[in-house]
């Protein structure tokens, strides 16, 4: 195996979704070592995703912080959701195999 395909995809979630689409996308665009960065005023979004949030073992999920504070959703995320500045971000971008955006 090449080391191409060792490393993981990470979604940039920019778009808002409602559960169902959240859980529909996530079904159909990610496999287990996916990683997800949600951004923007799609933070707002965790916390109506906390349940679809909370069944995803196999997926490594970042918020943005300084998105976070911006919006004052800091508090009442779900434990999976890992904050990251945006040097942490850089660091996901270039260590991705590939970047998708939805």
């Amino acid at each position: 195996m090449s080391e191409t395909n060792l490393k993981p995809t990470l979604h940039l979630i920019q778009k808002n979704l409602s559960s169902s689409e959240f859980d529909l996308q996530i079904n159909r665009m990610t496999t287990n070592s996916d990683q997800l960065v949600f951004m923007g005023d799609c933070v707002f979004d965790l916390t109506v995703l906390n349940q679809s949030i909370n069944h995803l073992e196999n997926l490594t999920i970042y918020a943005i912080d300084s998105d976070l504070k911006a919006r004052a959703l800091t508090e009442h995320l779900s434990q999976q959701i890992i904050i990251i500045d945006f040097e942490q971000f850089v660091s996901l971008t270039i260590d991705a195999n590939k970047v998708i955006s939805w």
